[in-house]
Formats: C-alpha cells, structure tokens, sequence
C-alpha cells in the first residue's frame, strides 16, 4: 500500500476520520445528545480536537494516565470512564483537577469516599448503570437509586447533572 513505509507503521486515512467525525457530530444533533467521544481507540490529542472543534461535549478517557495527556495538550473538559482507586491515582487526579475540569465515573461509595478525600471543590461524579455488559455499576432501578443515595451523602463529591451525553469510541478511521 506504501511501499516507502517501514512497517510497523501508523497510517490513518485523514478523509476517513473527518468523515466519521462529522457522521457521529450529525447523528448526535439529530438527537438532541451531547456527544463525548472515547479517546481509547486514537489517544491522540489532534483527533479528539478535531471531535470538539465538530461539536463534542467534552472527552472521555478510559485512564489517567490518558486524561493527563488529553489536559497537557489543553483539552478541558474530561470524563474519567473507570474509577480512580488507590493513593497514588488520586493525587495525580488532584494535580489533574488544577488544569481541567474532570469528572469522574464510579460505582462505589468506597470510590467515592476516595474523591472527597481530595480537598478542594467537590469532584463531579457521574454513577455507573450496568446496561447488561456486567463490566461496572449496578443493575438500573431501586439499585442504582440506593448507589446514587449513597455516594450523594459523601462528603466531598458532587453528583453530575443528568445529562444525555453520548461516549463512543471511533471506529474504522485508524488502520
């Protein structure tokens, strides 16, 4: 395909990735949904500013260690998709919290307990909903109402506007 390329090397198909951009920016519209684009796929600063520059909400990043990235190229509007857990992250959270406005999701008390350790102004928290994939949060309903009441009463945390945001991951841009 590039015979002048030494493999193994990243090519990504620029029309490609501004298409599926401004598919995903139209399909949200049409909706009436904020989008906020998982930077997991690309991790790359330039394309998740090319998805705010079409009118993404915000990010969302699945680590830190990605968010860190993300604020240091001077993207300001961060969700951490998994929670934070342990001393160590939730110092690099805080230092993080100083260059950007983070959000963070979570499906524990305990998790939560952590965040309001930090000092400063509240954390906003978005809790997690199982949807049927049984990777975080509790089952809808009567159980995730009794998390949502649970983590409110944290000292420390702030429970996010119930919002209808979308989180995607992009697909076929990067080969």
């Amino acid at each position: 395909m590039y015979p002048e390329l030494d493999t193994p090397a990243l090519v990504i198909d620029l029309d490609a990735v501004r298409a599926n951009i401004m598919e995903m920016a139209k399909a949200a519209a049409k909706h009436g949904v904020r989008l906020r684009p998982h930077v997991k796929t690309h991790k790359m600063p330039e394309l998740a500013r090319m998805q705010l520059d079409a009118g993404a909400g915000g990010i969302t990043c699945a680590k830190l260690g990605e968010a860190e990235v993300m604020a240091d190229a001077g993207i300001d509007d961060i969700l951490l998709a998994f929670p934070v857990w342990g001393e160590p992250k939730l110092r690099r959270l805080a230092a993080l919290r100083e260059r950007a406005r983070i959000r963070v999701s979570l499906d524990s008390p305990e998790v939560a307990a952590g965040l309001g350790r930090l000092g400063g102004p509240p954390v906003e928290v978005l809790v997690e909903v199982d949807t049927g994939q049984h990777r975080l949060g509790r089952p809808p309903g009567r159980p995730t109402a009794d998390l949502v009441a649970e983590i409110a009463a944290v000292p420390g945390v702030e429970n996010g506007q119930v919002t209808t945001e979308l989180r995607v991951a992009a697909r076929g841009a990067v080969r």
